[in-house]
């Protein structure tokens, strides 16, 4: 129950940072056009907050994704001063791989 505490109110928070994602071929680093994005909470990688596509560069859009409190990340405090993501990436023509975790800070 406390992991579903920490989401809560890490969803409920008012902070954002932004994210942007670049999805390139393995091994040639070209880039890979209309990959599927699928964005989520670490602790809740089945329920997607996002889904978006890439553009013949490779990139999404730049995404708002909420973040704890400022005030986390300047003094020590027993709370996660930065957000977990998971993120899946899907393309035709790929194979699949394991989510990818990343953090969002302010």
């Amino acid at each position: 129950m406390q992991s579903y505490d920490r989401i809560q109110a890490l969803q409920n928070s008012l902070d954002v940072g932004k994210l942007q994602i670049n999805v390139l071929a393995q091994g040639e680093s070209s880039p890979v056009e209309d990959a599927r994005i699928r964005i989520s909470f670490t602790g809740d990688p089945e329920g997607p907050m996002e889904e978006v596509r890439t553009d013949a560069s490779g990139n999404t859009q730049i995404l708002d994704v909420r973040t704890p409190p400022l005030e986390y990340s300047m003094s020590p405090v027993e709370e996660q001063p930065y957000a977990e993501y998971t993120i899946r990436i899907e393309a035709e023509g790929f194979l699949p791989g394991p989510g990818l975790d990343d953090t969002v800070g302010q």
